[in-house]
């Protein structure tokens, strides 16, 4: 999710640097020299932060989610070796039996 906000705020600031510097040779007499160059990179290095801080954010969390070693489904009763069977593969069982 930071990463997709990362991503929003670079193009926000890549649309701003385009509208500033129209705006600088368009209307050059009431433009502060560098103010709008400066402004618009540092919206855009504070969005690649961002994205940067979003993927590395994915891969800690999918690494600690990971390293709790849980099993995929836990079984809450076991009656016979043939229903642990049946449980497991249950979408072929499904196919043999159909007439």
């Amino acid at each position: 999710m930071i990463s997709l906000f990362g991503i929003i705020v670079s193009g926000l600031s890549l649309l701003y640097l385009v509208v500033d510097l129209a705006q600088a040779f368009l209307f050059s007499h009431n433009v502060v020299s560098g103010w709008p160059t400066v402004i618009s990179f540092i919206i855009l290095l504070g969005g690649v932060q961002l994205v940067s801080l979003g993927i590395i954010g994915e891969y800690v969390g999918r690494s600690y989610i990971e390293g709790k070693k849980r099993p995929l489904y836990i079984v809450e009763e076991k009656i016979g070796e043939f229903h642990a069977l049946l449980v497991v593969f249950w979408p072929m069982v499904d196919l043999l039996m159909a007439p």
